[in-house]
């Protein structure tokens, strides 16, 4: 019996290990403004000065955000912000990025949601500018 829960346990552990946490963003609008964020088929409104969480575009890696009549579009693959950036829960990584009235996108100190000053390397992203791009 005590073989059985063993290998039970080992089956267990291997399966957790190979499994890869989800990567999601949860952006902070500070546009002033509602805005819309378009990422892959998903949708979502984001009132100002609150934040929404959302899936990491990974069929487009792009993310396009409607504010009043303007289109701000950005390339954000999740390998350009640093681990250190994002916060693990289980089967879920967050990275928690702000965006400003002018499109800037920051990425924000997981454990206390203030700005990373310096911001890691392609930070602060502007609309059109790729992540990981030399600024």
């Amino acid at each position: 019996m005590v073989a059985y829960c063993r290998i039970f346990v080992l089956s267990v552990l291997a399966c957790l290990s190979g499994c890869v946490p989800v990567p999601y963003i949860a952006l902070s609008n500070r546009a002033n403004d509602t805005l819309l964020v378009v990422s892959d088929e998903q949708a979502k409104k984001i009132p100002p000065e609150q934040t929404v969480t959302f899936r990491l575009p990974t069929r487009t890696r792009k993310l396009r955000i409607t504010h009043n009549s303007r289109a701000w579009c950005y390339d954000l693959p999740k390998s350009h912000i640093p681990l250190d950036y994002w916060r693990f829960q289980w089967f879920r990584s967050t990275a928690y990025l702000e965006i400003d009235a002018l499109g800037n996108v920051v990425v924000l100190d997981p454990r206390h949601g203030q700005q990373l000053n310096p911001q890691p390397d392609g930070y602060p992203l502007t609309p059109g500018k790729l992540a990981g791009n030399p600024r």
